[in-house]
């Protein structure tokens, strides 16, 4: 099994200040409306994993208003990874 980069790494630095943008936007959303924005940022590995969780289970079960609700993670998910150079699948 390939070795997992290092998330803390300053290459993966915009990528987790893009998504704490988001998730202060969204505070409610991510049910942390009267969290500090500071607990949000020290958060956002967390908030990550269980907005991905929560998402693969909507589709999986078909949970259109979760998928709704949660559109602009979707949205966001889809930006960073067009952002981001693939690797050719024979390659």
């Amino acid at each position: 099994m390939p070795e997992l980069p290092d998330l803390n790494s300053p290459e993966f630095a915009a990528i987790k200040t893009r998504l704490a943008r988001a998730y202060l936007e969204h505070k409610a959303d991510i049910g942390a409306p009267h969290d500090t924005d500071e607990a949000v940022v020290e958060r956002v590995d967390e908030i990550t994993v269980l907005l991905m969780s929560a998402m693969a289970r909507a589709m999986a079960e078909r949970r259109h208003t979760c998928l709704q609700h949660y559109g602009w993670f979707t949205d966001l998910v889809i930006e960073l990874l067009d952002d981001q150079p693939g690797k050719p699948l024979d390659g």
